[in-house]
């Protein structure tokens, strides 16, 4: 029987950090197919030896990783680096995963060469710098073969850019289902908390950035139970406002700014509910792995969040930017555990069915030959 020679692709991503993408990047490639091999090329200032988190944990992951070595912001030889690095690997298929790689690719002149692919997860920076990127995506990302988002409101930003519709494609993130952790180790976990038998606590996790929404969700958590504790994984630029905002509101007793944590699956599981009170989201990790584990969900309703949450049914939603909504939301989820339970039940069977890791490799493999075909 004929071997068939796997996919080559080399994914071109800006991470120092083990971010969203950079996470669901590194498992894809660790994981990818039979068909398919995947080798990653990302930029580093200062010492090639120590190229930070993001390179050591695909390295740990098993994934080719390449570096472009930069001497600045704006360092042109990192073009001809990147000629360089991308070559060497001989891809059938390139991927860009943010504007500073969409840009570098375009301008190095590479698209003549190699058939590429576009990923947009969205914009997260304050709005000057926002407006910048937007601008060089609309002189970038027109340019690509295909273009993946992961949510169908920004495949409609794609499109007001420039994109054409039958070159954009939504593909949402995946999660895998855990194995529950015993009891015991819960509850040891909560009581390192602070959190006594009978308070129930709410999760809040990501960077403490104003997108985020952390100060609506401090002032919709004022309207919950005094038996309520709120629990904040993540670090960031708004950390010393909020804690001085908790203070204001009368609720710092309550509520428990942990600051970043390497694993955070365990803390879903000592949870009780995940609040998601982002004012912008693609399709977010931590809703699907919320759903993944079990716990209940109350999210804003932003991007691709009600492609994934269904109202009343695997979750509660409230408008973004909405404290007190949240907050009725948030109360109606701790006064019924029992119903809450029934809609993390039904996320949990959600996500098994529909979230897969398996289902997203299936998807961009299907991705990767459609534009291999023309």
């Amino acid at each position: 029987m004929k071997t068939l020679t796997p996919i080559r692709v080399v994914a071109i991503i800006e991470a120092a950090t083990v971010t969203g993408p950079a996470k669901n990047l590194i498992a894809f490639a660790s994981k990818a197919p039979p068909e398919a091999q995947l080798s990653l090329v990302t930029y580093v200032r200062g010492r090639l030896d120590r190229p930070g988190p993001f390179v050591e944990a695909a390295r740990a992951a098993g994934v080719e990783v390449d570096l472009v070595e930069e001497k600045g912001r704006f360092d042109r030889a990192a073009m001809a680096r990147l000629r360089e690095v991308v070559a060497a690997r001989k891809p059938d298929l390139v991927q860009t995963h943010n504007v500073k790689s969409h840009f570098l690719f375009k301008m190095a002149g590479l698209p003549r060469d190699y058939r590429w692919i576009g990923f947009h997860h969205g914009y997260t920076l304050p709005d000057l710098k926002q407006r910048l990127y937007d601008q060089l995506d609309r002189w970038t990302l027109p340019s690509t073969r295909l273009l993946i988002t992961v949510c169908k409101p920004f495949a409609e930003d794609m499109l007001r850019i420039g994109v054409p519709a039958e070159r954009i494609r939504v593909l949402h993130n995946s999660v895998t289902v855990p194995e529950t952790p015993d009891a015991a180790v819960v509850g040891e976990l909560r009581r390192s908390l602070g959190v006594g038998d009978g308070e129930q606590l709410v999760l809040v996790v990501g960077r403490l950035s104003f997108e985020k929404g952390h100060a609506d969700l401090l002032r919709a958590f004022v309207q919950c139970p005094r038996s309520a504790r709120l629990l904040v994984l993540g670090d960031g630029p708004e950390r010393s406002r909020l804690e001085a905002q908790a203070v204001a509101l009368g609720v710092k007793d309550r509520v428990i700014f942990a600051g970043h944590v390497g694993n955070v699956r365990p803390y879903y599981f000592a949870s009780d509910v995940l609040a998601l009170p982002s004012h912008t989201e693609g399709s977010p990790n931590v809703v699907l792995e919320a759903m993944a584990m079990g716990l209940p969900v109350v999210a804003a309703a932003v991007g691709g969040v009600p492609e994934i949450v269904s109202h009343e049914e695997t979750g509660l939603m409230a408008p973004a930017r909405d404290p007190e909504a949240f907050g009725k939301m948030l109360n109606r989820m701790l006064s019924d555990p029992g119903g809450a339970q029934k809609m993390a039940a039904r996320g949990l069977e959600l996500v098994r069915s529909s979230f897969t890791p398996e289902e997203y490799r299936r998807k961009l493999l299907e991705i990767y030959r459609s534009v291999l075909a023309y």
